[in-house]
């Protein structure tokens, strides 16, 4: 293949599991796209249904369409596997359940990734449910803010949210090979985790103000649905935060010359995200009190919080 051609091909990794009612209107979403330079990574992920024959039904009509089984379980798995086959300069990943908004998605992002020489392009998406699409809250809240400012992490991960999510997004894969971003084994939100290791890494963001990406709210998805680890979870990612603030494992971060100035930089934006990380941890707070289960340890836990994540 053409290098140039190569560079700017948009590799499109799909985890695929037990969709098959979803997966014909996500692919061709893809198909009938106007930009045609991108291949369709259609990763199957230990499907009970008929998934995996569907994607390999689709992947004898269209050249550009490669599928692939991954016995690891998890999202996280599955889209480490993409990003190493993946033989475009740009990311995008899709959810086997959700599709591209018109068929003039990967024009706009790929045009404004050239134009702006992002790292990370980002549009607006849609919520479908019960066959109604409603308008999710926009990027321009925070779009517009310095990104090292604390408005920005905390609109765009948190109150807006729009930047924890990977899907609706466009990524240079040379910005994520130097930074060496993958994805981590969590039992949930693996992508906010990949996205807050992301912008550690002080990309160029772009936004686009165009809806890119529907967003099916499933009620049997794990966004939807009750997690009893949630706490664990999201004490792993600020632990896992501190890691990178301590051994400085992200090597690429240059906020100041002065090596003082860039801790104290590194350390600005670490608590910003224990903040947004702690708001997280008392909404599955709720839920536990709900269900009336482990009360007392919970609210302990609450108000000791801030002590765990206090970097050594």
């Amino acid at each position: 293949m053409d290098e140039n051609k190569q560079e700017q091909m948009v590799s499109i990794i799909v985890p695929v599991y037990n969709a098959e009612a979803y997966l014909p209107e996500m692919i061709e979403s893809v198909i009938f796209q106007n930009y045609n330079n991108w291949e369709l990574l259609l990763i199957d992920n230990c499907s009970m249904d008929n998934s995996f024959e569907i994607c390999q039904s689709y992947e004898k009509k269209d050249v550009r369409i490669r599928v692939m089984q991954e016995t690891e379980k998890g999202p996280a798995a599955v889209r480490n596997h993409g990003l190493l086959a993946a033989h475009g300069g740009y990311i995008m990943f899709l959810d086997a359940d959700d599709f591209l908004a018109d068929n003039a998605v990967l024009d706009r992002f790929v045009n404004v990734m050239k134009h702006e020489e992002a790292d990370i392009v980002v549009g607006n998406y849609e919520r479908l449910w019960n066959g109604r699409r409603f308008a999710a809250a926009s990027h321009t809240s925070f779009s517009e803010l310095n990104p090292d400012s604390e408005d920005f992490r905390f609109q765009g991960f948190f109150s807006v949210g729009t930047l924890s999510y990977v899907w609706g997004k466009l990524y240079r894969k040379q910005f994520l090979e130097k930074n060496e971003a993958v994805f981590e084994n969590l039992p949930y939100a693996e992508d906010k985790l990949f996205n807050i290791q992301c912008y550690l890494c002080n990309p160029k963001y772009a936004f686009i103000q165009e809806t890119g990406y529907i967003y099916r709210k499933n009620d049997d998805s794990i966004s939807f649905t009750y997690r009893p680890n949630s706490l664990e979870c999201w004490m792993a990612i600020a632990y896992r935060l501190q890691k990178l603030l301590t051994e400085k494992e992200i090597k690429q971060i240059h906020c100041l010359k002065d090596e003082n100035a860039e801790r104290e930089c590194l350390e600005k934006k670490y608590w910003g995200f224990i903040y947004y990380l702690i708001f997280s941890i008392v909404t599955k707070i709720r839920l536990y009190l709900l269900r009336r289960r482990q009360i007392l340890p919970i609210l302990i836990l609450f108000f000791t919080l801030p002590y765990y994540f206090i970097p050594l």
